[in-house]
């Protein structure tokens, strides 16, 4: 074969040509590796399968005499191609760890998403059943077949969300509201539960919106919003969603026109993600049904203001963080002081409880998970377990990596009260969060937190942002 014979201008064409073409495919390995990947998004929901009479409601502290409006399990899977997460919602009052993880492995049995990847939160809805171990009724409820056959609702949701994935853009936005007041009010003999202008709070509702590429049609809606869902509470019998669930249909309207979806659409789906709200109400407490459709429909349309303006695009890798720590309780009073509570009550369990905690003489800890979720570069989801005072959720987006924070309570599990240092300090002039002889008689522990938890926490915060900025 004839070789090629190359002159010196046709050799530096060829040169030339050939560091142009490693060149372009060095600049698009490069524009590859610096490309934000694509995300794809399914979201599901269901009825909770609960019987609407019968059922005791922490709310009203009676048994259920009907049903005005359904308990939704929703759930929203996202994926980057490498990342798979799942957060779930729901319109129940909170679980306990064991419940709690229950509810996890049945999802992950189901469809293969780590544990750690899972994220369920919860509304704290006070006019629904007890799911936490509060109180006596609990012995009774927790038998109850409707309680069993749950976490098997939970994951059959998380399965249909993650069979409905399709490619999504996704935007955010804030937008002012307020439905709530801080329920923390000092009084010369200490906190008091009563409305306290002054007191934290968040005066916002964050709003991320997921849209089909193809057609741009609605997947759906996570918004959070901190405040206790208590507008209906003692005010009625019947089992309701609360304020949370009226906003999901304001919402659901919007996204189509104002119209009920298409038969066999979702038309997207509402997701109401909790903040941290230990010391905050819904407002007007305990004021029935009407005053709940009232609040729901100004947090609604809050959320449809904040998509209708110019909310960010979110772009980036999925990632996760996932940190477990321990909080220390305080100790139970004294041998002697416990012996008298029983003898004054003696067929008080919580006391008798205490007693068995005081003679043991054994440190007491508070299991505390942190999970994190970067959705992209510039926003971070972080759950926090238990029922965390609006001060962590302030801190967090205060000292948080990321341009935005949506920090959450009752995730993960709910067995205590997170309250300030200062607010534990107060002892029993605490109030009803953060006294020994308030909620903490009522949760499984019988002891409220240790005043350090607060900067533990704070410090915990930190570095599981951290974490997943860096995953």
């Amino acid at each position: 074969m004839e070789k090629t014979k190359l002159n010196r201008r046709t050799f530096h064409q060829v040169a030339s040509a050939g560091a142009a073409a490693v060149a372009l495919q060095q600049s698009q390995a490069a524009a590859s590796e610096n490309a934000k990947p694509t995300w794809s998004a399914g979201a599901a929901e269901t009825a909770a399968d609960i019987p609407a009479e019968g059922t005791f409601l922490i709310g009203p502290m009676q048994k259920s005499d009907g049903q005005n409006d359904p308990l939704y399990i929703r759930a929203l899977v996202l994926t980057d191609g490498a990342t798979k997460l799942a957060i779930v919602s729901n319109d129940l009052l909170g679980f306990d760890f064991e419940y709690n993880d229950r509810i996890v492995e049945a999802i992950h049995q189901k469809t293969g998403i780590p544990k750690q990847q899972i994220m369920v939160n919860c509304s704290h809805n006070h006019n629904s059943p007890l799911t936490i171990p509060w109180s006596e009724q609990w012995e009774k409820a927790k038998d109850k077949p409707w309680h069993q056959t749950l976490p098997g609702q939970f994951a059959d949701v998380v399965a249909e969300a993650d069979s409905r994935l399709q490619p999504v853009t996704a935007r955010y936005r804030r937008e002012p509201t307020q439905i709530s007041v801080n329920r923390r009010m000092p009084a010369a003999h200490g906190m008091t539960m009563a409305p306290n202008p002054n007191g934290d709070q968040m005066l916002w509702v964050d709003a991320i919106h997921l849209k089909t590429i193809a057609g741009d049609k609605p997947v759906g809606v996570l918004y959070s919003y901190a405040a206790h869902p208590v507008i209906v509470h003692s005010a009625s019998r019947k089992i309701s969603a609360d304020y949370p669930g009226f906003a999901s249909q304001h919402i659901r309207r919007a996204m189509n026109g104002g119209k009920a979806p298409p038969e066999g659409e979702t038309g997207g789906i509402p997701m109401f993600i909790q903040g941290c709200s230990g010391d905050i109400n819904g407002a007007p407490l305990a004021s029935g049904i009407k005053a709940a459709k009232g609040a729901g429909r100004d947090l609604g349309y809050a959320v449809v203001r904040a998509l209708r303006k110019e909310p960010e695009s979110l772009e980036g890798r999925l990632r996760f963080a996932y940190r477990e720590i321990e909080l220390p309780l305080q100790d139970p009073p004294s041998v002697e002081k416990c012996k008298k509570l029983v003898a004054d009550r003696p067929n008080h369990g919580p006391y008798r409880e205490l007693l068995a905690i005081a003679e043991s003489g054994k440190p007491r800890f508070l299991k505390m998970p942190l999970q994190a979720f970067a959705l992209g570069d510039d926003l971070c989801i972080l759950g926090l377990a238990h029922e965390p005072f609006a001060a962590y959720q302030l801190q967090g987006e205060e000292t948080s990596p990321f341009k935005h924070t949506l920090v959450l309570g009752y995730t993960g599990g709910c067995e205590n009260y997170l309250a300030t240092a200062d607010a534990y300090r107060m002892g029993e002039r605490g109030g009803y969060e953060a006294s020994p002889f308030g909620a903490a008689m009522f949760y499984k522990h019988r002891l409220a937190c240790k005043p350090e938890v607060e900067p533990q926490m704070i410090s915990a915060m930190g570095e599981v942002l951290r974490e997943a900025q860096q995953a």
